[in-house]
């Protein structure tokens, strides 16, 4: 093998894992959806602005704290966070 050589397809065990024609055909079909997306986005970014909201109306997030359980009130089983159903409910007998 060269080192210039370029593989145009990757077939293991009768399975085509990689076709230079096909990766072309998808590379342009992304390229085509980026710029969909972009002019969506453009068009949104003007209207969101505008009065009257329209665009979706957009907000900023607001970073908050949310405290479900600490580790008093749970164990953990094989990096699973294992809470008893009785406990959610309150039923603690």
């Amino acid at each position: 093998m060269s080192i210039y050589a370029n593989a145009e397809k990757t077939i293991v065990d009768g399975i085509i894992y990689f076709d230079r024609d096909k990766d072309m055909e998808l590379r342009k079909r992304n390229i085509a959806e980026k710029a969909r997306l972009i002019q969506k986005l453009a068009a949104l970014k003007k209207t969101a602005g505008a009065p009257g909201g329209g665009g979706g109306n957009f907000q900023r997030p607001r970073p908050r704290l949310e405290v479900i359980n600490s580790c008093m009130d749970h164990y953990h089983s094989l990096g699973l966070l294992t809470i008893d159903a009785d406990e959610l409910n309150g039923d603690n007998n």
